[in-house]
């Protein structure tokens, strides 16, 4: 399939804007009634506050009643959303494009010692808004700056920098594509970029986990119609030291999308309090797979017995799993985060029950709830604390670059 069109040339013809009339008044209808019963809503089932309620209703209105087409034609392209973000830090803009023309957009020094290859949200129809950008910028500063070590080494390089993948999205491209894309990236930034495995991270939210998953099974399975990763050092890297560990530094998945089920009870409990809705995860993920079957690379909480086995010693030292207590996707989070910390056996997860009784605690896979939304709560500091009927656990600094 075609990668999808420049912005200026999805723009909607005359009957396609009136076909926006429906969705907008759906939107200012319901967003309307809900400020109207607001107080007679009960606290378990809305936002933490007003704003948030008006906020998650209008959006989550707007894409359940949405299409394809005025979704394309409303949101601007990832290359469009780059472009934004240096306009407004005043950066320049740098980008890596690899052999079959995909690109992938630096936020941060491409001298930078690490780095994190970003796969950004949106059900895989989406493309990456100027907000992602934005919060890898303050991320990204705010880890170099306050990194325990400090943030040049001594060679005038400093800690972090992301560089985020442009995939191409549904209806103009379908599974296996985005992983595709993902793989020639890592093979890009292992190869021609010269990073050490131990010096790469990989990770994103929603559809960005999916694909940090697709990407890690990759790496233990190879797609047969993916590119081969190769996660061995070159000879450049094998000097014994740091850079001739044949592991990526770990994997962080900020709400990752992990089921394609709309069944479980979270989506029901939780279906006020975000801003996606049941309708709206069928339609993407129908797009997505662009009529194929699911498999353990597309949907990777129903996966094989065995299937993470050898994650820890070939594949990534270390696997972060972020939810929002408040989500629809947080059943299908914890179910995947509990299956592959079961199947790694020398690794020891930190993994909430949504039981009462107690999960066992353990040491590298890690599941940190956030009582608002994640993307937002990993903006707004580097601390998730759980609420009941979870545990309490408190994780400082989980991103902190000097980990062992």
């Amino acid at each position: 399939m075609a990668p999808r069109p420049r912005t200026a040339d999805l723009r909607l013809g005359f009957f396609e804007k009136l076909s926006l009339v429906p969705i907008l008044a759906a939107v200012l209808g319901k967003t309307f009634w809900t400020a109207l019963t607001a107080k007679f809503i009960s606290k378990r089932k809305r936002p933490s506050s007003f704003a948030r309620l008006m906020g998650y209703t209008a959006l989550r209105t707007l894409v359940t009643h949405n299409t394809s087409r005025t979704e394309q034609a409303l949101a601007p392209g990832t290359d469009d959303s780059y472009l934004a973000y240096c306009k407004r830090f005043n950066v320049q803009p740098v980008t890596e494009t690899l052999k079959d023309g995909t690109n992938a957009y630096w936020v941060g020094s491409k001298g930078a010692e690490k780095v994190w290859i970003f796969f950004h949200g949106g059900g895989y129809s989406v493309p990456a808004a100027p907000e992602h950008f934005i919060l890898l910028h303050s991320l990204i500063h705010d880890l170099n700056n306050n990194s325990a070590t400090t943030p040049g080494n001594g060679d005038g390089k400093t800690q972090l920098a992301a560089l985020v993948l442009h995939y191409d999205v549904a209806p103009f491209a379908a599974y296996p594509r985005q992983l595709s894309q993902a793989a020639q990236l890592l093979n890009h930034v292992l190869r021609s970029l010269r990073f050490a495995p131990s010096n790469v991270l990989i990770g994103g939210d929603s559809a960005g986990g999916n694909l940090t998953l697709a990407l890690l099974s990759h790496v233990l399975h190879p797609h047969p119609e993916v590119p081969i990763v190769d996660l061995a050092p070159d000879e450049a890297g094998e000097d014994g030291g740091e850079g001739s560990e044949n592991r990526l530094r770990a994997a962080v998945l900020i709400s990752p999308w992990v089921s394609f089920d709309t069944s479980t009870a979270s989506y029901a409990r939780n279906a006020t309090r975000d801003m996606i809705s049941a309708a709206s995860v069928t339609r993407w993920a129908t797009l997505f797979l662009g009529g194929r079957p699911t498999d353990p690379y597309n949907e990777p909480v129903d996966v094989p017995a065995g299937w993470w086995k050898g994650l820890d010693t070939k594949a990534v030292r270390d696997v972060l799993f972020l939810a929002g207590e408040y989500e629809v996707l947080l059943d299908g989070i914890l179910n995947s985060s509990t299956a592959s910390a079961a199947e790694i056996s020398s690794l020891t997860p930190k993994i909430p029950s949504p039981s009462p009784a107690p999960a066992p605690r353990r040491r590298r896979v890690a599941s940190e709830v956030d009582p608002a939304n994640t993307v937002e709560g990993l903006h707004r500091r580097h601390t998730w604390r759980q609420r009941e009927p979870y545990q309490y656990a408190e994780q400082q600094d989980v991103l902190a670059l000097d980990s062992d």
